[in-house]
């Protein structure tokens, strides 16, 4: 007899329970007090530091900037104050036209950290009234007569002056001569229309002193511009360019006292003003001892 045999199978069913764990984040209130004084701590460190440190010195930029140019203008100014970028002043009874000398006051440049920029926005010149002077006419050209006098006895009376005069006047020559090659060469550059000096011109005005100091006299220095813009215009920029040329050979040793700056403006041209070279050359700086010394 057969035995039936059963077979059975067992099934194990493993179940995985899975726990989700949710974190709820807690607000901690910080009280506002001291935090939310920082940002107004920081206005006030800002306020604070442009009006008392970024705004003077500015204002002292702007005003040291322009009183340079007016007085490279040949400008008296009695008075000048800045308020910001804006420049109030008082010019003296005589001078150049208060009107020119506000455009010229505003192209003045100032170093900013964005290089250098035109820095006064407004300029407002008033000229001071004329005030009466006093000459004594009837002296001073009774003793300039008697000086003449003096001189002219003596050229024709002392021997030997006459020789000595003639040397003077050969070595006026050979300084003219000399100060001639030294611009023919090379010229003074300013910054376009502006009585700043460029520093390429520094050896050019080395070489000029040089020479001044060795010449005999007095010297003239002549400021000139080509014939384009205003005429009044060029006038003051020529004064002021021949005035910063003579401050210059002041700061290199010559003596000052020596020294005279004229102007004039576009009224002397050398070369034709309708073409861009000879513009170039009717802007220009001259020197030469003068001859009547």
């Amino acid at each position: 007899m057969a035995a039936n045999t059963r077979s059975s199978s067992t099934t194990t069913t493993t179940s995985t329970t899975t726990t989700k764990r949710f974190w709820h984040r807690t607000d901690v209130r910080r009280p506002w007090w001291p935090w939310g004084l920082l940002p107004l701590l920081g206005l006030l460190f800002l306020y604070l530091l442009g009006a008392f440190v970024t705004a003077p010195a500015m204002e002292a930029d702007v005003r040291q900037g322009v009183l340079a140019t007016l007085e490279n203008a040949g400008a008296s100014v009695d008075g000048l104050t800045a308020d910001g970028q804006s420049v109030t002043g008082q010019l003296g009874a005589d001078g150049p036209d208060e009107d020119l000398l506000e455009a010229l006051a505003g192209t003045t440049t100032c170093n900013t950290w964005a290089g250098e920029l035109e820095c006064p926005i407004e300029v407002d010149l008033e000229r001071a009234q004329a005030r009466n002077v006093v000459v004594e006419a009837a002296t001073a050209p009774a003793a300039a007569a008697v000086h003449e006098e003096a001189i002219a006895e003596k050229v024709v009376t002392e021997p030997g002056v006459s020789a000595v005069l003639d040397d003077v006047q050969a070595a006026r020559d050979a300084c003219n001569e000399a100060l001639g090659d030294a611009l023919s060469g090379s010229r003074v550059q300013f910054r376009t229309a502006s009585a700043d000096i460029d520093s390429t011109s520094d050896a050019l005005l080395q070489r000029l002193a040089v020479v001044a100091e060795e010449c005999p006299g007095n010297l003239t220095i002549e400021g000139h511009t080509d014939g384009q813009g205003d005429a009044d215009m060029n006038q003051v920029l020529s004064q002021a360019r021949a005035n910063a040329v003579r401050d210059a050979l002041a700061d290199l040793g010559v003596d000052s006292a020596r020294m005279r700056a004229v102007g004039y403006g576009e009224s002397r041209p050398i070369a034709d003003n309708t073409t861009a070279e000879g513009r170039a050359t009717n802007r220009r700086i001259a020197i030469s001892i003068d001859a009547n010394e």
